[in-house]
């Protein structure tokens, strides 16, 4: 997966974006995998507040969800 971790807060809303438990949810996978994803570069996130507070823009776990299925797709067709 294409990615990469930013450390400023974009110019949207922090109401808009998506918690670590809300793409967690989304990818059915541990909050665990999310971190780590966004560490790795995976998938694109922001810290936010005091506390560094990872979240994540709708349209970056769009693109981080759709190349998640296209390789698990040709994954399956070589196989």
């Amino acid at each position: 997966m294409i990615g990469f971790k930013e450390d400023k807060q974009p110019e949207k809303s922090i109401r808009t974006m998506m918690t670590i438990s809300d793409v967690a949810r989304i990818f059915n996978v541990h909050t665990s995998t999310i971190r780590r994803w966004s560490e790795q570069g995976m998938i694109k996130s922001y810290s936010v507040g005091p506390r560094g507070a990872l979240r994540f823009l709708r349209e970056d776990v769009a693109v981080a969800y759709l190349d998640r299925a296209i390789q698990r797709y040709l994954k399956d067709i070589s196989a």
